[in-house]
Formats: C-alpha cells, sequence, structure tokens
C-alpha cells in the first residue's frame, strides 16, 4: 500500500512521461533524495505487482509510462486509494523501521524515517528506543553513526535470526510476503525453492510446510546479505560435528546448485546453517529418525507427567513416537541457540493451564538428560503432544477416508487428529500430509474421499474443508 506522497510521486509521473531527477521530486516534495530513493522503492514494487515496471536511469532519473487505455484506470486508482500513512501503530513503526535498517547497507537518520512514516522527528525519537529495545532482545545494537544516521550492529549468525523471526512475526494473509521482503528477485526465488524440493526428498523423513518456508526464507536472506558483503562464520568445532550428518551433505547438494544457478560463490558455514535449519526443522512424517538414547529419558517424562495429571499415559504409543519424533529436532534448536517462535503459545497456556503445570514440574527431566533448557515456546509445544494424548483417551471410531494437510509440525498436526476423532468419530484420518506433497495421483493412491486444511488448498480434485 502507498502512502500519501508515494501516490502523489506515482501520478506526477504517469502525468508527465518524461524522465524526473532524485533531485528534482526531493525539491518537489521538499524531503531528502534518500527519501525520495524509498519512494520509489515501494512504488517500483507496487507497480510491479501489477505486471508493469519503473524505468529508473542513473543519470536520467526515473519515469513510468503508460498504454492510454491503462491511464485511466490508474489515475482512478491512486484518486480512490485510502491513505494509511497516519495510521500505523507504535509497534508497527517499529518493524516499518526495523525492515529498513536490517535491508539498508547505509546508515539511516531520523528526518528520512520520519519523512518515510509520515510522523514527527519526535515520534521516531520514541520509536527508536522501542527499536533498540527490540535489537537488545536479540542481542544486537543500534548505533548512530555522527552525521549520518541509524543502522544496526551485531555478529552476523544474530542479524539473520533477527530478522527471520521480525519476517515470522509479522501479521499477514499472503503466505509469499516473507520472501518478498527478502527483496530477492522472484525469478531467483523460483530457483531456490527448485534447489530445496529437488534436494529435500532425498531425506528419509518429511518436513512441514513452514519448515520448508523457513528453509527458503534463510537461504534467500543469505544471498542478500553475501551480495551485501556479510558473511557469516561458524566455528570448525560445530561445523566438523555436521559434516557427518546426512542433512549436511543436502544442505551442500542445494547450496552447490543454487551457486551454480545463479553464478555466486557460497561459503561451507552457509550450508553449515542450512544443516541447522533442517536439524532443527520441525517433522511431519511417521517415518521421521528417532533415536534410541531418547527413549528411556521420555518414558520418564511421559509417566510423571501422567502422574501429575492423574492419569497413566505410559500405554499411549502414538504419545511415545510423536514426543520422540519431535525432540529430536527440539534438541538440536535448543543446542544451537535456534530460536522457534510457537503461534499457539498463548491459547495453549491458557486452555492447557493444567497441562502446562504439569510439564513444569516434569520437564526437567528431559533438561537434566540432554543438557539444555526448554522455554515457554518449547513448553507449549510438549504440551500439545500431552493434551493430543489426553483427548485420545476418550475413544473413537472411524469411517470415511479423512487426509489431513497442517502446515505447522507433529504437535499441531496430533492435537487436530485428536480433536476431530473426538468430534467426528465416524472419520477415518488416513495420513497427515505437508502441502508440498500433494498430488491428485498421490491422493487417489491413498483413497482420499475428503482433506481437512489449516492452510488455503485448491485445484485437487477431492472435497477440501479449511
Amino acid at each position: 500500500m502507498l502512502n500519501r506522497r508515494q501516490r502523489h510521486i506515482l501520478k506526477y509521473l504517469i502525468d508527465h512521461e518524461r524522465f524526473v531527477t532524485v533531485r528534482d521530486l526531493a525539491e518537489k516534495y521538499k524531503v531528502s533524495e534518500r527519501s525520495i530513493r524509498y519512494d520509489l522503492d515501494a512504488i517500483a514494487y507496487d507497480v510491479k505487482k501489477n505486471g508493469l515496471a519503473l524505468d529508473r536511469h542513473k543519470h536520467r532519473g526515473v519515469r513510468f509510462v503508460l498504454p492510454k487505455e491503462e491511464r485511466g484506470r490508474w489515475l482512478h486508482r491512486l484518486a480512490g486509494e485510502p491513505d494509511y500513512s497516519n495510521r500505523l501503530s507504535a509497534e508497527e513503526r517499529r518493524d516499518t523501521i526495523l525492515g529498513v535498517l536490517f535491508h539498508q547497507h547505509r546508515p539511516v537518520s531520523s528526518t528520512d524515517l520520519a519523512d518515510l512514516l509520515y510522523v514527527s522527528r519526535r515520534t521516531v525519537v520514541k520509536d527508536l528506543k522501542r527499536v533498540e529495545a527490540w535489537l537488545k532482545s536479540h542481542r544486537l545494537s543500534l548505533t548512530y553513526v555522527q552525521n549520518k544516521g541509524f543502522r544496526i550492529t551485531g555478529a552476523e549468525r544474530d542479524v539473520r535470526k533477527a530478522l527471520a523471526y521480525l519476517v515470522s512475526n509479522r501479521s499477514h494473509d499472503d503466505r509469499d510476503l516473507p520472501f518478498k521482503l527478502t527483496g530477492l528477485a522472484d525469478e531467483h526465488l523460483d530457483l531456490v525453492r527448485e534447489a530445496v524440493f529437488e534436494h529435500v526428498r532425498t531425506l528419509p523423513y518429511e518436513l512441514t510446510d513452514s519448515s520448508l518456508d523457513g528453509l527458503i526464507f534463510h537461504i534467500a536472506v543469505a544471498l542478500q546479505r553475501l551480495r551485501k558483503g556479510h558473511e557469516i562464520t561458524m566455528p570448525e568445532r560445530e561445523l566438523a560435528e555436521l559434516r557427518s550428518t546426512q542433512e549436511f551433505k543436502v544442505s551442500q547438494s542445494i547450496a552447490h546448485s543454487i551457486a551454480s544457478r545463479l553464478r555466486v560463490s557460497i561459503p561451507e558455514a552457509e550450508a553449515g546453517y542450512m544443516t541447522l535449519h533442517l536439524l532443527g526443522a520441525k517433522l511431519l512424517h511417521k517415518q521421521a529418525p528417532v533415536s534410541i538414547s531418547l527413549e528411556g529419558p521420555v518414558k520418564h517424562f511421559i509417566r510423571e507427567t501422567g502422574a501429575r495429571l492423574g492419569t497413566d499415559l505410559t500405554e499411549d504409543r502414538q504419545l511415545m513416537r510423536g514426543l520422540m519424533v519431535h525432540l529430536r529436532p527440539t534438541l538440536y534448536r535448543l543446542k544451537f541457540n535456534l530460536r522457534l517462535n510457537n503461534p499457539l503459545k498463548d491459547d495453549i497456556m491458557q486452555e492447557y493451564t493444567p497441562i502446562v503445570e504439569a510439564i513444569a514440574h516434569s520437564v526437567p527431566i528431559l533438561e537434566d538428560a540432554f543438557q539444555v533448557s526448554f522455554n515457554d515456546d518449547e513448553r507449549a509445544y510438549l504440551a500439545l503432544h500431552i493434551g493430543a494424548a489426553l483427548e485420545r483417551q476418550s475413544g473413537v471410531k472411524r469411517r470415511p477416508r479423512v487426509l489431513l494437510v497442517c502446515g505447522s509440525g507433529v504437535g499441531t498436526a496430533q492435537l487436530l487428529l485428536g480433536r476431530i476423532k473426538r468430534y467426528f468419530p465416524n472419520l477415518d484420518i488416513v495420513d497427515t500430509c505437508p502441502l508440498y506433497h500433494m498430488s491428485p495421483e498421490w491422493l487417489q493412491q491413498k483413497d482420499v474421499d475428503w482433506i481437512i486444511s489449516t492452510i488455503p488448498i485448491d485445484g485437487l480434485p477431492v472435497p477440501i474443508s479449511s
């Protein structure tokens, strides 16, 4: 959505149909040339969504020439489009400033930010304090460069993790929005997707759609950061530990494929971080690998949690299997300090308070066994598994063959599975499946009558309920 000044600039370009320099636009709208460049970036993105492009020339300036039959539609749109420039909340302004700072190679002044957000410099100063607090919580700093402006400083590893966290927590309905925010060209994103899908299929388990999206986003950010000269490093001790895993071999194949197609150099450390993403990814498939070393502590955890809840959960094989599948990537995330936001955390804490309290007493069993610390996000995921087990204890029947498509992971899928079976005992849930695995042939092979999905799906030959 364009703000008021950006709409005025676009209308000016449509009316004049000739090159206009950035300096002329800055003088006309009484803002800095840098602010005009921000505006032109936003305009370029907006017109690109409509299959058009700004004509930008280093020396001549910028112009936007429309076919005659399109002029009326565009001018009508610009006249009727509402102005949201003064309706951003403090949190939205904070996130907008963070997005600008993360993607700009040079310092950004408070004046430029005020122009961009259509607020006073005093408001921006307050917003920058919120930005500074947010960055501090992610082990980064807001640094002021004299006479130039503000920039984000910190370890490259922390920069990328913070950027991923910022984008993943933005409220949006567009699944492609996080990828658009990386700034990577659409055709390059398609190449990254192709490389990821081609090579992750060689793993002996399936990733959730959200985990695949996360890996693609991670690679897109890495490519953009590498182009700006920000190379990430990894301690040799960690790399040596990862090289023996199958996930590292897959990550190297992905990196080599992308490097050859885009003609870029991707260091081994980047493959190392892709490996961490795969090892810490949420899994969906029943045949996901588990480690026998997990069995004893998990059994102990289940027994103690059930005792706290006044029930026996030790005979629930599905709970045992689900927790072991879930804990394999979880322990990697915790070991390497990979932060995972649980979007259901608040709901789980409220709806399953007794389970959460029981887990608070029994989770030290896992923490002591594996020398890690479970935060509230991870404890909430454990609560999903226990909650699903309690749902199953009510007993169920089955009938029409239903496929459950869930983009979030084993815990969420099992909770949904338990609830669906409880409220619709005549359904036969034949499998849970990630979106990327879907095809008409696969559905026919599974003899699926109906799909229940937590994410939008279309174009399949069976009824779908979202």
